[in-house]
């Protein structure tokens, strides 16, 4: 390998390594998670747009592959033991889902002479817990920090997961994409996102819209986590 192809790899490392930093879990885990979270509605595609769609040129779920291979061969596609499912795989048509044993065969819409074939794909445990989502209790204290696990175990109550979910979610995710986060630090521009995303729901003729204490948390982490990606 010349010295210029070395510099080019590390280059490829340093960009790749927060993708893929952080917990994971298996894609019938992250599964789980989501119907818990939104009651079952539509959790596989609530899982694949989140994993499409980017915020502030990161992915909002990232997902990554133990092996990824496309048909015909695509040369950018990285050759290391952790693939990426980079997120525009996604935003195209998916062929075949196995979510049991994390097998996926995807159309980007960007090359669709090609077919990715994903095998044991993950998602982060981090982003997924971002979006609200919890684990279960067999797998907090071992999977989340302390804090986290706290958090969420007060998060669940016992109480039915609200039918507002997916289109929350969705909403927000569009709004970001759109529009961007507020400049500020901390809870600076909690109060505009939440306004704008229930004016959002409202338009859309979402007859259950959140209140703000519901979604506050959400929110907060979300802008943690874009304004801090290395925390």
């Amino acid at each position: 390998m010349s010295d210029d192809e070395k510099r080019k790899a590390r280059e490829k490392e340093e960009l790749e390594a927060p993708l893929l930093a952080g917990k994971w879990v298996p894609a019938a885990e992250a599964l789980e998670m989501a119907s818990r979270r939104d009651g079952g509605e539509d959790a596989k595609g609530f899982l694949t747009r989140a994993a499409a769609l980017e915020l502030n040129q990161k992915p909002m779920l990232r997902t990554k592959a133990e092996k990824a291979e496309a048909s015909p061969p695509v040369p950018y596609i990285a050759v290391r033991r952790d693939r990426i499912a980079y997120q525009f795989w996604w935003d195209g048509k998916i062929l075949v889902q196995h979510w049991a044993s994390g097998f996926f065969e995807l159309q980007s819409r960007h090359y669709q002479d090609h077919v990715m074939r994903l095998t044991g794909v993950q998602f982060s445990l981090d982003d997924l817990m971002a979006l609200g989502m919890t684990v279960s209790g067999d797998h907090v204290e071992e999977k989340v920090p302390p804090k986290a696990a706290e958090e969420s175990k007060r998060s669940r109550g016992g109480r039915k997961p609200s039918n507002w979910w997916p289109h929350f979610a969705t909403e927000l995710a569009v709004y970001i994409h759109e529009i961007g986060i507020p400049d500020g630090i901390g809870a600076d521009g909690q109060g505009e996102i939440i306004a704008a995303v229930q004016k959002r729901m409202s338009e859309r003729g979402n007859e259950a819209i959140p209140d703000r204490s519901s979604i506050q948390p959400v929110i907060q982490a979300m802008l943690d986590r874009l304004r801090h990606p290395a925390v």
